[in-house]
């Protein structure tokens, strides 16, 4: 009787040693493979890696040239599985993680280069859905795929000082796939996402054949591994975030690995998916105050996905050179981008009245920050920012599929709102005697501007106005400049209002105003004073195949007039040297060039003018 006590007290005291689980994690653990708790001496063969998760899912080699060695002392003084890559392997029961969520957590090093499809688990059946293998499909690339139904992630090329990682994949139908490295949110599947709060299933693994270790079947090819392994922890289910990091500390304290402390949050809010083709060329979607656009260069489909992780307000954590940004600052919400092609573009507009309402943006600090790992510090994109309003924007990032996916978001790289390019001093807008509006603006200084663009809209809403004028090109004068720009296109009575944007070299931009001007034909216009400097008209316009293009100076200098094509090519100049004041003409022959629109520029001292001319064949 008390023989019988004995065993029974052995078997519930074996129980609860399994049932705590790594990290004391043991709900729906179904397999624990630990090299440390082997009883096997250095170089022996492992004909079965015993599971410690009580329910004797070990993994076992009978054939014993297939059989991997148990070597000692490889990572920090622990044990570990080595495989050769030639034709050692492990089987186990697949079936632990078919058509259910999932979560696997790995210790593992590979020990070459090759080759290529270097999986460390993998299956027989090379069907969709039918065969899990994770691991790596080239030198720098890591995936985690269902056989179609997967990802790749680029990662560090093999490098022969490399030491062992912990890899956590898991998938779920509802929260999709993910995999973090060293505790550092990595890549995420957002195949069949959750667009517009619908779930839409994801699949899982329909039957796993030949689940093994170290050994993977494609389609026309059988891999094996070539590396090491020192544990294989895998659950029926998606671990929450709390659960993955006490799994992956108690692996990180256990290997001396060291993790990332930055978690990674749940970055499946507002989720997007969107394509990008030859027949739709441009495309894009809002995502948590993210505009991202798709633009098609080449190829087939480019296809984007993404969520952010629902973060607020700004922070200076992962800065990318602390000694070279002291006052770096950036937006605590970024977002996970997906890009599966590498035949498109890609742009970026950050919305800081639905992010940061307090900012008024301004300036070219702004940068896209990047980064492939949530452990790891942002880098800086080489772009330049345009600020519209209240919106900060990046325009063409190239995309290369894989190495692009990762996370983005809004940095500041002096912490407040930068000088701008241009000094400007005064914006107007008069009615001329032709009954016309004779837009004027004077800038006291410019630095690096390429030149301005006029908007005119019958509400005081930018977002309705349209481009009225061609690029007036800047003189970027350290002094004092005067421009105008005449609008001879009114036909209808009432209030109109009047942006002007200024365009600078490196392709930000900002918009000044709005003036408005009441425009009626019945008013008696205050005169202008009849001697100024710059056109007075152009007859006839539109014109065929000449115009007289009619100017007149205030006082006697240089002057120059620069005809251009709306590509912004000069097709014709016209040197005045010490022109005398008062009134003038020129003649321009076009009757080489084609039918469209011309803009003029003349320019005296420091006053440029601007007009649009049409040449109608």
């Amino acid at each position: 009787m008390n023989r019988v006590i004995l065993l029974i007290s052995f078997s519930l005291l074996t129980f609860t040693l399994f049932a705590a689980g790594p990290g004391n994690v043991s709900s729906g653990l179904m397999m624990w493979l630990d090299a440390n708790a082997l009883s096997l001496s250095d170089n022996d063969p492992v004909p079965s890696w015993t599971d410690r998760s009580g329910n004797s899912k070990h993994a076992v080699q009978d054939t014993v040239g297939m059989q991997p060695l148990y070597k000692t002392n490889i990572i920090n003084g622990k044990p570990a599985i080595v495989f050769d890559g030639t034709d050692d392997y492990l089987g186990f029961d697949g079936n632990i993680i078919v058509n259910t969520n999932y979560s696997i957590f790995t210790v593992v090093r590979r020990n070459a280069t090759g080759p290529s499809n270097n999986f460390y688990i993998g299956g027989t059946n090379p069907t969709s859905n039918n065969n899990l293998h994770v691991g790596w499909r080239s030198n720098n690339t890591l995936t985690h795929d269902h056989y179609g139904n997967g990802y790749d992630l680029r990662v560090p090329s093999y490098s022969s000082g490399a030491t062992a990682s912990i890899y956590c994949y898991r998938h779920s139908s509802t929260e999709g796939k993910d995999v973090y490295i060293n505790g550092g949110h990595r890549a995420s599947n957002m195949n069949n996402a959750i667009i517009s709060g619908t779930p839409t299933r994801r699949y899982p693994l329909q039957s796993y054949q030949g689940a093994s270790l170290g050994r993977y079947f494609g389609t026309n090819f059988k891999s094996y591994f070539n590396g090491y392994m020192a544990e294989i922890i895998i659950y029926n289910r998606y671990v929450n975030e709390t659960e993955r990091r006490a799994i992956e500390s108690y692996l990180a304290n256990k290997y001396n690995i060291s993790i990332g402390s930055v978690g990674g949050a749940d970055h499946y809010t507002n989720m997007i998916e969107f394509s990008v083709t030859s027949a739709a060329p441009t495309n894009s979607r809002l995502t948590g105050g993210l505009t991202i656009t798709g633009n098609w260069v080449s190829g087939g489909t480019g296809r984007i996905r993404g969520g952010h992780n629902n973060a607020n307000g700004m922070g200076t954590s992962s800065n990318p050179d602390p000694i070279t940004y002291p006052n770096f600052q950036r937006l605590n919400r970024q977002w996970f981008m997906e890009f599966t092609s590498s035949n498109i573009t890609a742009d970026f507009s950050f919305d800081l009245e639905i992010l940061t309402p307090d900012i008024n943006p301004a300036g070219d600090k702004y940068r896209l920050l990047y980064r492939s790992d949530t452990k790891d510090n942002f880098s800086v994109l080489a772009l330049s920012p345009t600020v519209n309003g209240k919106i900060v924007s990046f325009t063409g990032a190239s995309i290369t599929a894989v190495s692009s996916s990762g996370f983005y978001t809004l940095g500041t790289l002096d912490g407040e709102e930068s000088t701008l390019p241009v000094e400007l001093s005064s914006f107007l807008g008069v009615i001329t005697p032709s009954n016309n509006v004779r837009l004027e603006w004077i800038t006291q200084s410019e630095t690096a501007v390429q030149g301005y663009y006029l908007y005119r809209g019958t509400q005081n809403e930018l977002s309705g106005a349209q481009l009225i004028s061609p690029l007036i090109h800047a003189a970027n004068n350290p002094g004092m400049t005067h421009y105008s720009w005449t609008d001879e296109e009114l036909t209808e009575l009432g209030t109109y209002w009047y942006w002007l944007q200024s365009l600078d070299l490196d392709g930000s931009f900002q918009f000044h105003g709005p003036i408005s001007v009441v425009y009626s034909q019945g008013q008696s216009p205050t005169p202008e004073v009849p001697l100024v400097t710059g056109i007075t008209s152009t007859y006839p316009n539109p014109f065929n195949p000449s115009v007289t293009i009619a100017y007149s100076l205030k006082e006697q200098g240089d002057a120059q007039l620069t005809i251009y094509n709306l590509k912004g090519q000069v097709v014709k100049e016209f040197s005045l040297p010490q022109a005398k004041s008062g009134a003038g003409s020129l003649i321009w022959d076009a009757a080489n060039q084609p039918s469209g629109a011309y803009l003029l520029m003349f320019k005296a001292g420091n006053t440029i003018e601007t007009k649009k001319i049409t040449l109608s064949k």
